[in-house]
Order: C-alpha cells, then sequence, then structure tokens
C-alpha cells in the first residue's frame, strides 16, 4: 500500500487555444459591393405601395374621392343608412364619400373634415353605416 500524500496535488495548467484574428480591408470583395448597391426592390410594385401605405395617414390616405371614380359605382341618390339617412345628409350638407381603401366610406365634408361615422357597401351596392 502506497503512503499517504498529505499534499494536495496540483491542478494542471489549463492551455488557452488562441483563436487567429481577423483582418479585413476594404474594397477587396465585389460581390458585397454589388449586392448593397442594388436597388431593384425599390423599383418593385409591391414595395412602391407598402411604402405608400406606410407613408399615408389613416383618413387621407383615400384611393376613390368620390363612388363615381371606383370601380363598381353608387349612386349618391341611392345612399343608404340602413333605412336612415346619414347625419351629413339629413343637415343638408354637401360633400362627397371617400374609400379609404380598406372597405370602409367616410363622407367627406365640404369644409375638410369627415364624419366619423365609417359606412359599408352592403350586395346592392348601397352605403350603410357600419355596425359593429
Amino acid at each position: 500500500m502506497p503512503p499517504i500524500w498529505p499534499f494536495k496535488k496540483k491542478a494542471p495548467p489549463i492551455v488557452e487555444n488562441r483563436v487567429q484574428k481577423s483582418s479585413y480591408s476594404r474594397g477587396g470583395d465585389s460581390a458585397a459591393s454589388d449586392t448593397l448597391s442594388d436597388r431593384s426592390h425599390v423599383d418593385d410594385a409591391n414595395f412602391q405601395a407598402a411604402m405608400a401605405a406606410l407613408s399615408t395617414p389613416h383618413i387621407e390616405g383615400a384611393v376613390a374621392s368620390t363612388p363615381q371614380e371606383s370601380d363598381s359605382s353608387v349612386k349618391p341618390s341611392s345612399l343608404s343608412m340602413g333605412g336612415k339617412s346619414s347625419e351629413a345628409e339629413m343637415a343638408g350638407e354637401k360633400g362627397e364619400w371617400v374609400n379609404h381603401g380598406d372597405g370602409y366610406w367616410y363622407f367627406k365634408k365640404r369644409d375638410g373634415s369627415f364624419s366619423p361615422i365609417p359606412h359599408i357597401k352592403n350586395a346592392a351596392g348601397e352605403l350603410q353605416a357600419y355596425q359593429a
């Protein structure tokens, strides 16, 4: 039996694996400069539409200023509000219906303000007040 050694054994020294340093230089890679200079995505129609949607406020981003300018025309005399005429029509105000492009129509008064009530087109093509 070996004799008991009263001292602790020293731990082996830790050897670190040194990582080689990376060096970079400017102008060495033409593929990177070609990728960075490519601006074809800016000319894309979908990109242009997305940027236009992000840059316009909610109400002011109107698609068609009157129902007659949109693809499915609505006669102003046939506009109904579910049996009631709108506040603007009741007050005798003149203005135009504005399609925001998200399916809702808003009444724009001559002074430029909008009615707070959104309207939707029903199956008959008439505008009626949106009810949640």
